[in-house]
């Protein structure tokens, strides 16, 4: 890990899923074997639930038991140990996320995923418009601990 970016594992998942369609569809399928093959480990006990925000529904995540949060690929969680945030979430996610500034289609579904201490998650966030062809030194600053999170595009 960068000291430079403490994200850096995050942002290489997230590039490599813009970048490589085949890749992506490892990932959502099976992100152990996909970070394996990228020399990120995915701890023993854990599971890792990789959501697209490419698609027709938009997920966000959230922890209603403690702060679970996948520590190896970025070690900042979100602001999940507000608890009155996290009940604002999941009880009206549309409108917590429009508080954050994302403010998105009316038909859109959003899709709140609740983590556990066993099973972590992280959004792949929708590959910015006007961003093809860019080198992957380029994609990483789209990257954040926001859109990973779902809080963001």
């Amino acid at each position: 890990m960068s000291e430079k970016n403490p994200i850096e594992k995050a942002v290489q998942v997230v590039v490599a899923a813009w970048s490589d369609p085949a890749f992506k569809s490892e990932l959502l399928a099976d992100p152990r074997r996909a970070l394996a093959g990228l020399g990120i480990e995915i701890p023993q006990g854990i599971d890792l639930d990789v959501r697209d925000n490419d698609g027709d529904v938009h997920h966000v995540i959230v922890c209603t038991q403690c702060s679970c949060w996948p520590t190896f690929l970025s070690p900042m969680p979100p602001f999940w140990k507000n608890s009155e945030y996290i009940a604002r979430v999941v009880a009206d996610p549309r409108t917590a996320l429009i508080e954050m500034g994302l403010t998105l289609d009316p038909d859109e579904p959003v899709n709140v995923v609740d983590t556990t201490p066993r099973r972590r998650a992280m959004v792949i966030p929708r590959r910015p418009s006007a961003s093809e062809g860019q080198t992957a030194a380029a994609l990483a600053p789209y990257v954040n601990n926001l859109n990973i999170a779902g809080y963001a595009r």
